[in-house]
């Protein structure tokens, strides 16, 4: 802060810039008026100038000042930046604190707590000796799934757990039992680097093992492929040995994940793959996805009746039928444009575990009311109510609301304001019924009351509301 204020009480006392610059001041105060004279003294590089315009040619020694200008342009980002992370620190602070003291509450731990509290007992706890001996004591095998997904935590406890496994010590060695580990996985197949998965760990720990076991370590490539047949087998290895392809072959290290070809189990038939290339180019992504659901749908059509599949319940083949025909998205965004081509073709078709019917409009509306009325002082699910079509509740009567300094919640804030009275006469309608009858009706009723049918008036809308009150008529049903 001390080096941007000396450079700027530098620049503003440099000969000739005030006379030369209109509001010379209020470049150092507005970053917009900063940015819009960055042209005088930079060049389209993002260069300091060595030579001034022509109205600038009364600024001494113009080179330097520019330099000058163009450092205290950098300072002033830097500290733009600064400011802005400690903002966010402070968000995420207050969030974090808010998350622990609700967790605390609950008495409840999430799955990040699990592995560090883990970690933390066999390692930092006054008994973990004991702990570590009591596990010994009751295991003797320890099997790792998906090992390429473990994360740096969990191979630490991994390792805790082992370490006199390893060393050869130990009671079940002078016992003559002799304890393993047994890792499995595939580096191919890392996916949840989100949540901290470390590839890298898979090379380390069969190198780590081979070096601490030595001729008890087990070593097993597995290559045979039983699912899928030889011309997808050959499409895929071919494909991927390019892209994973590692150019300089004595490159090592436990970051690259080199491509092992696999061999096809099944024999019957040769299968075959199809790419089908859309040249057209479409301004809005919408368009094109439409486009491929029409060229999607009209392939599906061709297909069915004419090619011919292998029957594994039958062991014969036969003429391909819808039923056999499996579309996989890599994201949801576009599934309508997808159903609507199929729909225009009358192709049938069924959503498998229907993860988006929970996202849509009306199912959200639902789910908050149901949220409310579960637990009055959830202010999420309350303001998602109250802005939706059932209230259309003006955005700065909440925000009011919010900001009250005497905060007992949304709900209450609501009710002292008597901002809305006959919408929170509504809500506690509900809320006395609540425990009285059954959540399926009450949410009817209050379809009926706040005119809702007239707002979920299309067919598929319609269709997801009665699909949602039956669902809790189930759950209802089932206790």
């Amino acid at each position: 802060v001390n080096d941007l204020n000396n450079l700027l009480r530098e620049l503003k006392e440099w000969p000739g810039a005030k006379e030369a610059i209109n509001d010379y001041e209020k470049v150092f105060y507005e970053d917009n008026a900063l940015r819009a004279i960055e042209k005088y003294f930079l060049t389209d590089g993002k260069t300091p100038r060595k030579r001034p315009p022509l109205h600038l040619k009364g600024i001494l020694n113009f080179e330097t000042w520019a330099l000058k200008m163009n450092h205290y342009r950098m300072a002033v980002g830097i500290d733009s930046s600064l400011r802005r992370a400690e903002r966010i620190k402070k968000v995420f602070t207050e969030c974090y604190r808010r998350y622990r003291d609700k967790k605390a509450f609950r008495k409840t731990l999430d799955f990040s707590d699990l592995e560090y509290l883990t970690y933390k007992l066999i390692t930092g706890n006054p008994e973990w000796a004991n702990i570590l001996y009591a596990f010994d004591e009751k295991t003797d095998h320890i099997l790792v799934d998906e090992f390429q997904d473990t994360n740096t935590f969990q191979w630490a406890i991994i390792d805790k757990l082992t370490e006199e496994w390893r060393s050869g010590l130990g009671p079940k060695r002078e016992k003559g039992i002799k304890p393993t580990v047994f890792l499995v996985g595939d580096e191919k197949q890392s996916i949840y680097f989100f949540r901290g998965a470390n590839v890298e760990l898979f090379t380390k720990a069969k190198d780590r093992f081979r070096e601490w076991l030595k001729d008890e370590f087990y070593y097993e490539e597995v290559r045979d492929n039983f699912r899928s047949l030889p011309a997808i087998v050959d499409f895929t290895n071919c494909l991927f040995s390019q892209i994973m392809k590692v150019n300089d072959p004595e490159a090592s290290g436990p970051w690259i994940t080199r491509y092992s070809p696999f061999e096809a189990y099944r024999k019957e038939p040769d299968g075959c793959v199809e790419l089908i290339l859309i040249d057209e180019e479409a301004k809005r992504i919408s368009d094109s996805k439409e486009r491929e659901g029409a060229i999607m749908a009209r392939r599906i059509q061709s297909i069915v009746g004419d090619f011919h599949i292998f029957d594994r319940q039958t062991n014969q083949s036969r003429q391909c039928r819808f039923g056999d025909i499996a579309v996989l998205l890599r994201k949801r965004t576009h599934l309508k444009a997808y159903e609507e081509a199929l729909r225009a073709v009358g192709i049938p078709f069924v959503m498998v575990k229907g993860i988006g019917f929970y996202q849509e409009p009306e199912i959200v509306i639902l789910r908050a009311l149901i949220y409310f009325l579960s637990n009055p002082k959830d202010d999420y699910s309350l303001y998602v109510l109250l802005k939706s079509p059932l209230f259309n509740v003006k955005e700065d009567v909440i925000l009011e609301a919010i900001n009250e300094k005497e905060n007992g919640g949304l709900f209450k804030n609501l009710k002292d304001s008597g901002e809305i009275n006959d919408i929170i006469g509504l809500l506690d309608n509900w809320l006395l019924k609540a425990s009285e009858e059954k959540l399926a009706e009450l949410i009817e009723k209050a379809l009926v009351q706040t005119k809702g049918w007239s707002y979920f008036w299309e067919p598929q809308r319609r269709a997801n509301v009665k699909k949602f009150i039956r669902l809790v008529e189930e759950i209802e049903a089932r206790g």
